[in-house]
């Protein structure tokens, strides 16, 4: 395993990992309690599961009363990078 970026989506970061073994890519959102991961056989693939990772993540805190600093902000503020 071999970790080879972030990735970036309305404030959240991930990280990029990839598994020869495997071969797959693979991260974790980061600064998250919990455990939030995702997964891809590219890195198109893996950027959308990352994408819909942390969508679903704000709607379980939303959904559970936690607070999320980075909603305080107008969602235009971040744009997906790559």
């Amino acid at each position: 395993m071999s970790t080879i970026g972030t990735l970036s989506h309305k404030g959240f970061t991930g990280s990029i990992e990839y598994t020869e073994e495997d071969g797959v890519f693979f991260g974790k959102l980061q600064d998250v309690r919990g455990l939030v991961s995702y997964e891809g056989e590219t890195l198109d693939t893996l950027y959308a599961d990352f994408t819909v990772a942390v969508e679903e993540h704000i709607e379980f805190c939303i959904k559970k009363g936690i607070h999320l600093p980075l909603l305080d902000f107008d969602e235009h503020q971040f744009s997906p990078e790559r």
